[in-house]
């Protein structure tokens, strides 16, 4: 077995050879240390805002049956759509063609 102060410098000679390696070549410097970065940076731009709400999303029931009732206040439970009832699958087309909803369900 191994001695405890004998493990350290072997660890120590490993670390120490990995570092010569990762200065000695600056591709490693700059995906080892600088790209980790960037890419925290990146994410935290993205969700700065925290978590997407309200997203306008057009719903058309064609059914009103209640099944496809309950499935639209299921749909506008969810804090992360806001549901805009159509009447028409037409109507909610020309919605989305013109950006006032994301999506159509």
């Amino acid at each position: 077995m191994i001695s405890p102060i004998k493990w350290f410098e072997l660890v120590a000679a490993v670390a120490a050879r990995e570092v010569r390696q990762l200065i000695s070549r600056p591709q490693e410097i700059i995906f080892c240390g600088f790209m980790p970065v960037i890419w925290v940076l990146i994410v935290w731009g993205l969700l700065y805002n925290g978590v997407i709400t309200d997203v306008p999303v057009a719903y058309v029931d064609h059914d009103n049956t209640s099944m496809s009732r309950e499935i639209g206040r299921a749909l506008d439970a969810d804090r992360t759509m806001g549901l805009v009832t159509n009447n028409s699958h037409d109507e909610a087309l020309a919605a989305l063609k013109h950006g006032s909803v994301y999506g159509i369900i």
